[in-house]
């Protein structure tokens, strides 16, 4: 009796239905693909034979073995009427597929909804149906297809026009999965709208929607070092400063990450900022120089021709009113701004601040002593700052010292008088210290080694070898420039001195080609290099 009810939703035959229904059949049984009558009636648009089986308490939501519900079968096969119906009856506007399958030469994908489905096979009027019920139309496939690109895929612009102007929201944009290097959505939706005239006074939101989305793929294959797709996103319009979270720009990403190639592309990038600063106030330039590459400040000096003010504008004070030269330690100045002759008027003798922390105002005071013999030593003033920068990582910066003996002394001296200060200094920076190591754990009992060991200095196990720590290493070291670390991963070449990658075996100039150092001396240089960024965390 149930195949008979199945075969009567098939070819809709409703009164066949009614009769089977009244005589006991069950509305919840299923075919072999796991499909109820509900879902064939829905499939074929037999609206009559949708509303029988509804009344006799069908499951609206119930899914094949594909994860297809009713809903999404009569979406995809247009049927708008039945879409209306089982609305009312509480249908899931936004069930999705959990398997994949063909339609008519379409791959629908899992995570495809109802409104995807009907948009990619160009249902017009489903599709109004559907936007009636609030879906999410920023809900997309397994491969990044959103509703509105899977019509733009297939050529259909009225529905484009649709969903971005009926009951659409772009202004806050889904996450997308980026499938292989990058998420074609944006290009394909942008060639439709310009193929249709359906450009930004049409859907200006959904544009930039779309352009900052773009821009976090930009970011992303900066980070994963991936040039080619870095080359298809600038071609294709992505906003080359675009951001990270940390407010780092495409620019300084590329340098950090030791990416000369991917440099370039973005330094030639129409619009962009070469001056942008990230939350450190650096420039790209500024941060290549405390990154100690050898060619990117060249290389990115070259492309700008200008350096950024050391001052922000709103630094600035601009006085016409102003005696120059006034007061007893004031003098006058010849300066550049904006490419133009101004007179800078200063003073002999700079005051700090009302806000200017003790400690500093101290140092600043000792710095402008009349008499030499008080003022404090280079090294003494290196010595001060460091102790105050391990004082503010632990947020409790070092009072500042009473006196003047106290303050010329050096900070072993002077952290007998402050022990509760500098013991929350150790504290604080003793994980910044310990997290960034150049010391690899053995594999047998777990004691660390220096990175150059061949053996466990404990148990005398085999250490890696050079090209495996190398990798560690190099991994390690991209997690802490992530996290504010200033450690270096390229070398140069000795002949053309081009920046190369740490993993380069060969010089990237075409002209040159010169073998780079073997993975011991890499090793031996990036483990350098972690001892410094060590002795100053």
């Amino acid at each position: 009796m149930e195949d008979e009810l199945l075969t009567a939703a098939l070819h809709g035959h409703t009164s066949d239905a009614q009769r089977l229904l009244d005589n006991g059949a069950s509305v919840h049984s299923t075919n072999s693909r796991g499909a109820t009558a509900l879902l064939v009636a829905a499939e074929n648009g037999h609206t009559d034979v949708v509303a029988v089986l509804l009344a006799a308490k069908a499951g609206v939501n119930h899914a094949d073995l594909n994860g297809e519900t009713p809903l999404f079968a009569a979406s995809r096969r247009g049927h708008r009427d039945v879409v209306r119906v089982l609305l009312d009856a509480g249908a899931n506007v936004d069930k999705s597929l959990q398997l994949g399958f063909q339609d008519r030469g379409v791959r629908l994908r899992p995570g495809a909804t109802p409104l995807l489905a009907a948009a990619r096979f160009g249902h017009e009027e489903t599709v109004r149906v559907l936007l009636s019920a609030k879906p999410n139309i920023n809900a997309f496939d397994e491969s990044g297809e959103l509703a509105v690109t899977a019509a733009a895929c297939a050529g259909h612009a009225s529905i484009v026009h649709l969903i971005l102007h009926e009951n659409s929201d772009y202004n806050e944009p889904a996450e997308m999965t980026v499938v292989g290097s990058f998420s074609p959505a944006p290009s394909r939706l942008n060639h439709v709208m310009s193929q249709h005239d359906l450009g930004l006074s049409y859907a200006p939101a959904a544009t930039d929607s779309f352009e900052r989305l773009r821009g976090r793929e930009l970011v992303d294959a900066v980070v994963a070092s991936d040039a080619a797709a870095v080359k298809a996103l600038v071609a294709l319009g992505a906003h080359p400063n675009a951001t990270n979270a940390e407010g780092e720009s495409a620019l300084h990403l590329a340098v950090r990450y030791g990416e000369p190639r991917i440099l370039e592309m973005l330094l030639r990038a129409p619009g962009v900022d070469s001056q942008a600063r990230n939350p450190d106030g650096e420039t790209p330039l500024v941060l290549a120089i405390k990154l100690r590459h050898r060619r990117f400040p060249h290389q990115i000096y070259n492309v700008v021709h200008q350096i950024a003010d050391d001052v922000h504008e709103t630094a600035i004070q601009i006085n016409a009113n102003a005696l120059l030269g006034d007061g007893g330690f004031g003098y006058v100045h010849k300066g550049m701004y904006k490419n133009e002759l101004v007179a800078v008027n200063g003073e002999l003798r700079p005051s700090v601040s009302a806000d200017c922390a003790p400690w500093y105002k101290a140092l600043a005071d000792d710095c402008l002593s009349f008499d030499p013999k008080q003022r404090p030593t280079a090294q003494t003033i290196i010595d001060r700052l460091l102790l105050q920068e391990k004082a503010l990582a632990g947020r409790e910066p070092v009072a500042a010292p009473e006196t003047k003996t106290e303050r010329l002394m050096t900070p072993p001296q002077l952290t007998k008088g402050m022990s509760s200060s500098s013991s929350t200094s150790s504290t604080s920076s003793s994980w910044s210290s310990g997290a960034l190591t150049s010391r690899l754990p053995c594999r047998m009992c777990k004691t660390r080694n220096a990175a150059l060991n061949q053996h466990c200095s404990s148990c005398n196990e085999a250490m890696p070898d050079e090209s495996t720590k190398l990798a560690l290493l190099l991994k390690r070291a991209k997690v802490a420039n992530a996290k504010g670390f200033s450690i270096n991963l390229c070398i140069d070449c000795d002949i053309c001195e081009t920046t190369n990658v740490m993993t380069a075996a060969t010089c990237i100039d075409p002209e040159c080609g010169e073998e780079l150092l073997d993975d011991a001396e890499k090793l031996r240089i990036l483990t350098r290099r972690f001892d410094l960024a060590t002795s100053s965390a």
